[in-house]
C-alpha cells in the first residue's frame, strides 16, 4: 500500500480589488441620459427666465422664478453628481492601478506558487513501518519516554530534518499494534503501551524483516 497523500497549492498574487472597479465608470447610455436631463433642466430655466422677463404680472414673475430655480437646482445636481462620480471612478482605478503595479514590482513580476504535500503512513506497508520504527527508536535514544505510544505516534514524522509522513490517530493505533506483532514492543495491552524491545537500529531492522508476515 502506498502513502496516502493530500496536496494543496498556495498561490500568492496581488489581491482582488475590495470593490468593483467598473462601478461608477462613464457609460454612454448613462451619460446621454444625464446630458438629456441637464438640457431639459436648462430649457426649464430658460422658460422660467422668459416668464420673468416678458410678463409683468407679479404672480407670473414669481412662478417663472420658481420654475427657473427648480430647473437650475435639478440640472445642477444631476450634472454635479454625474461628473463627481466619473472623476471618483477614474481616481479609484488609478490608485488601484498604482497599488497593483507596486505589488508586482515587489514580487519582481513573478507569481509565487507554493505546493505543500502531506502524506499519511500505513501500518500495512513494511517500508512505512520500518521508517516509523526507526523514528521511534531515535526519539527513545534521545531520551524521550513513550515515543511508541498512540498519543506520541499521532503526529508528523521527521527524519534528518525532513518530513517523511503523518500518522492519524487511527493510523497510530494500527502502527502500535503492528509494532507489537513484529516484536518491537512487549507487553502491549489495553491501557498499557508496553516496553520497547530493540536496543539498536540493527535490532529494529532485523525484527521488522524477520517477523513480517
Amino acid at each position: 500500500m502506498e502513502f496516502r497523500g493530500r496536496e494543496r497549492v498556495q498561490e500568492t498574487r496581488p489581491a482582488a480589488p475590495p470593490i468593483d472597479l467598473g462601478t461608477g465608470g462613464l457609460e454612454i447610455v448613462q451619460a446621454l441620459m444625464a446630458g438629456g436631463f441637464v438640457l431639459l433642466a436648462l430649457l426649464v430655466v430658460v422658460l422660467g427666465a422668459g416668464m420673468v422677463i416678458y410678463f409683468r404680472s407679479p404672480v407670473v414673475v414669481i412662478l417663472g422664478a420658481g420654475v427657473a430655480l427648480i430647473g437650475l437646482a435639478f440640472g445642477g445636481t444631476v450634472l454635479f453628481v454625474s461628473v463627481t462620480t466619473w472623476l471618483d471612478h477614474r481616481k479609484r482605478v488609478q490608485e488601484w492601478h498604482d497599488a497593483a503595479i507596486g505589488t508586482w514590482l515587489e514580487q519582481n513580476g513573478a507569481e509565487r506558487v507554493e505546493q505543500v504535500t502531506e502524506w499519511e503512513m500505513s501500518a500495512t506497508n513494511p517500508a512505512h513501518v520500518l521508517i516509523a520504527a526507526m523514528w521511534v527508536h531515535m526519539r527513545l535514544q534521545d531520551g524521550e519516554n513513550g515515543a511508541y505510544t498512540v498519543r506520541k505516534l499521532n503526529t508528523a514524522l521527521f527524519l534528518c530534518n525532513r518530513r517523511v509522513g503523518n500518522l492519524s490517530k487511527l493510523s497510530a493505533e494500527n502502527m502500535g499494534q503492528q509494532f507489537a506483532r513484529l516484536g518491537l514492543i512487549e507487553g502491549r495491552r489495553e491501557g498499557h503501551s508496553g516496553e520497547w524491545v530493540p536496543q539498536s537500529a540493527d535490532d529494529v531492522l532485523r525484527l521488522v524483516v524477520e517477523n513480517w508476515r
